[in-house]
């Protein structure tokens, strides 16, 4: 995300000719959004050459407080989460850090009105190599709760349906009602026995692998920069112990600092 780019930037599109030179060209921006192949960069489309300045401008104050070390996370051989004795990363987990800088401003009322500063200014997606067990562990956690409601709810309704306990019961509206009294409260018990569960986890894992985030060494020295978990569904700062991880088995992002070797003109279209 470099910087936070307005609808009306996009406003009236003035299309960049081949010979036109490109104010982002081999630059950071030019590698992150099409790795140097102008046939695919979108950036044509901002109508303003003042405009894809900023964006560029934006995205290296983005770069300049992520650690070099940041790309590592996901590029690992081993797991960035496991403790002790280096396991191998089979899997991806990645989740959204975002920074206040750039300053970025948005409209009051619905991106209307007076322009205030927004808390974010950058988002990056940040991903990690992690072993196949640190996914179990993690999902596991994120869904015990969950999990021990059903459960409950589901033995409470077997239960309230067998022919036993609806002998108890002369008026069938009165097994109806305290049946699914039954099940809701087995339910309910059910889910905060799981919150429970989920803290029993987290100890009991935090023995063997890194559960808070923060203690992984980069992404502490990226908080100790600005950065802070972002919750996607909330839109807001997110609970490090209440975090949303996504997983995949392979390996579908790219590195956000270019190589070394990165050059526009062995991707530009003939």
């Amino acid at each position: 995300m470099p910087g936070v780019v307005y609808e009306d930037d996009y406003k009236d599109p003035v299309k960049l000719s081949r010979e036109d030179p490109c104010p982002i060209e081999g630059s950071e921006l030019c590698y992150w959004l099409a790795e140097g192949n102008c046939d695919t960069c979108y950036v044509s489309r901002i109508k303003m050459a003042e405009d894809r300045e900023r964006m560029l401008k934006n995205w290296r104050v983005t770069l300049s407080n992520l650690p070099k070390e940041f790309d590592d996370l996901g590029n690992s051989e081993t797991c960035v989460l496991t403790k002790g004795e280096p396991v191998k990363a089979e899997c991806y987990a990645s989740t959204y850090m975002a920074h206040p800088d750039p300053p970025a401003k948005k409209g009051i009322i619905l991106g209307f009105g007076k322009k205030v500063r927004i808390p974010v200014g950058s988002m990056v997606n940040m991903h990690m190599a992690i072993s196949k067990k640190c996914r179990s562990r993690f999902r596991l956690m994120s869904a015990i709760d969950i999990l021990l409601l059903l459960v409950l709810a589901a033995v409470a309704a077997v239960l309230v349906l067998t022919p036993a306990f609806g002998s108890l019961f002369t008026n069938g509206a009165v097994h109806f009602l305290i049946g699914m009294l039954i099940v809701i409260g087995a339910g309910v018990v059910g889910y905060f026995a799981g919150k429970k569960a989920r803290v029993s986890l987290r100890e009991r894992f935090s023995k063997e692998m890194r559960v808070d985030l923060r203690e992984v060494p980069v992404i502490k020295d990226m908080m100790d920069r600005g950065w802070f978990f972002y919750d996607t569904s909330r839109g807001g700062k997110g609970d490090p112990a209440k975090l949303e991880l996504f997983f995949d088995r392979k390996k579908n992002f790219k590195n956000i600092f270019p190589p070394e070797d990165f050059s526009v003109d062995s991707k530009k279209s003939e």
